[in-house]
């Protein structure tokens, strides 16, 4: 009877909390090198969901009103539930949110009109309330699935999804201990946000400018830094698995400035395999070409098995792979004519932009295709493996990996191709050799 009682106060506490509103506080400082900085101004867009708002010195908190999900809908113990998604219809990304009654595995589909599999997940979920971030692709009719146990639910999911070749992804937000929102919160002024929003953050003093991209999931705080060609404030150097990497601060984001160089190397023909040691290759097969370029690594063995974005894999504690978001803050910092946010780094396939590469390639070492070097990148050409066991462009092009997929074998890289000033953003098969960099976390 005692346990009854508890599991009835449990489930209604529960509701009451699905019910309320909540804040997320997001508090902006400054510094410039290792000096504080005083913000003139803060501008916050909504990547996900459109939409901007601009704070001006001193207001340097921005107050996220959201409502949690579930309300007005009754759950219980042993109730399976899928909510229909927000926003709907799609234009951009959507968030689905689910209760899930007991630990067990729950298995995820996305497909299409006709019934074809778009993309699928499956994990072992604990009870309660899990989200999951989706952009459908294409524009029509789609359809989210999830079954736990022997029981299954549907809901439908209409696209109305600009141009076409947009890629699909499907990607687990997390549980939200019961205080996942569903529908839109604002704040004063129409900024609309959503937990899982995906948020791009500029600070501005003076004439410069500093920009963040981040998904706040609870209050925090956030540091602009306005300094570039300097090593980073906190750390200049890194020693890490025999070797000493530099550090170099590119406004708010701290990137090791040579190419990763760890593990042990294997020949072109062999594939790496998950036995606790680290493998590389070396472009040509020549161990010189590591000590210049930096190891190549398919995407497995750089994540270390692990498939989350934004993983440490094989970077140094403290630091993780490079995602296509840092990617694209780097780029638009790096591009004189289109800044991050703008939605041509969200682009793929062609080269795009106008001089990101040139700036970020290192001045010498591209067989006359230099760059200015403008923020101490010092991006070199380490080429790449492509088929088992071919290698190309060494001392010709430089390919790096980020950590984000574009679907379950396809990964996004980074590409500088010589004769061009502009970056290339593509998806590449996960067997493939590529570069890493990576990025000290937030």
């Amino acid at each position: 009877m005692k346990s009854l009682i508890f599991i009835v106060i449990f489930f209604l506490t529960g509701l009451l909390t699905l019910a309320q509103d909540a804040v997320v506080e997001l508090t902006f400082t400054a510094r410039d090198f290792m000096f504080y900085a005083q913000l003139d101004s803060i501008r916050v867009m909504n990547k996900t969901r459109g939409g901007d708002t601009v704070l001006y010195w001193p207001d340097t908190v921005l107050a996220l009103d959201y409502q949690t999900g579930f309300k007005d809908v009754e759950l219980n113990g042993n109730e399976f539930m899928v909510c229909q998604n927000y926003p709907n219809p799609v234009r951009d990304q959507t968030v689905i949110t689910l209760y899930i009654p007991g630990k067990d595995p729950v298995g995820i589909e996305l497909s299409d009109q006709s019934g074809r599999e778009i993309l699928a997940d499956e994990r072992v979920l604990e009870p309660g309330v899990h989200s999951y971030r989706c952009q459908p692709g294409g524009s029509g009719v789609v359809y989210f699935t999830a079954r736990w146990r022997d029981r299954s639910q549907t809901i439908k999911m209409l696209c109305i999804c600009p141009g076409n070749g947009r890629p699909s992804f499907l990607k687990y937000i997390g549980a939200q201990s019961f205080e996942k929102d569903l529908k839109k919160g604002e704040i004063q002024g129409g900024f609309p946000f959503n937990l899982g929003d995906k948020l791009i953050m500029t600070g501005y003093e003076d004439t410069l400018k500093s920009g963040i991209c981040s998904v706040p999931l609870v209050s925090q705080t956030y540091t602009f830094n306005f300094g570039v060609y300097v090593p980073c404030p906190d750390v200049f150097t890194v020693t890490y698995e025999g070797k000493v990497y530099n550090t170099i601060q590119i406004l708010s984001q701290c990137w090791l400035k040579e190419n990763l160089d760890v593990g042990t190397m294997i020949p072109g023909s062999q594939a790496p395999v998950n036995n606790g040691i680290i493998e590389k290759y070396c472009c040509n097969d020549d161990s010189l070409n590591c000590d210049l370029y930096g190891g190549l690594y398919s995407w497995d063995e750089m994540m270390q098995y692990a498939t989350q974005e934004g993983a440490r894999g094989i970077c140094p504690p403290g630091w993780h792979v490079a995602t296509d978001d840092d990617w694209k803050i780097l780029e638009g910092t790096a591009d004189s004519l289109f800044g991050y946010g703008d939605p041509i780094w969200d682009q793929s396939g062609n080269v795009r932009g106008y001089d990101a590469a040139y700036h970020l390639k290192y001045t010498s070492g591209w067989g006359g295709y230099e760059g200015d070097d403008w923020y101490g990148f010092s991006a070199l050409p380490g080429g790449t493996r492509y088929y088992n066991p071919l290698f190309l462009y060494c001392g010709e092009m430089g390919v790096w990996w980020t950590s984000s997929s574009w679907g379950n074998y396809q990964k996004w890289d980074r590409e500088i191709v010589p004769m061009y000033s502009s970056m290339r953003r593509w998806q590449e098969d996960k067997s493939f050799g590529h570069s890493v960099r990576c990025i000290k976390n937030e």
